[in-house]
């Protein structure tokens, strides 16, 4: 299975970094700045796990999480403030804190290829 992640950030300098880290871990890195892009590229594409920021300018990110839960895709939730997702019920997900160590954010996509049974984790 092809290892494509979306990753939905509105911060720049951010989703940069994510990208560059998951691709040089083998990753097809998509990254989306607004909600709207994110959606409309779920239309279009298939993505194997999700690294989702909360917070985004054009509002939640909780519709598009609905709809990938719909799909195989392996959801993880990125956010300074976690409480935000913990208080609607989302505790079923993988976590990322920002500001993360890179480490974390390899652990956490590592993890998320686990929950999902086509996958194969991440070499060392």
């Amino acid at each position: 299975m092809e290892r494509h992640i979306l990753v939905l950030e509105d911060e720049e300098e951010i989703s940069t970094l994510i990208t560059i880290i998951l691709s040089h871990a083998g990753f097809q890195v998509s990254c989306f700045p607004t909600l709207r892009q994110a959606t409309n590229a779920l239309q279009n594409q298939t993505f194997s796990l999700a690294l989702i920021d909360a917070n985004m300018p054009d509002g939640t990110s909780f519709d598009l999480i609905k709809m990938l839960k719909k799909t195989s895709c392996e959801v993880i939730l990125m956010s300074g403030n976690l409480e935000s997702f913990h208080s609607l019920n989302f505790q079923e997900y993988l976590t990322l804190e920002k500001p993360f160590r890179i480490q974390n954010l390899l652990s956490v996509i590592e993890q998320a290829e686990k929950k999902r049974p086509t996958s194969s984790p991440l070499s060392p």
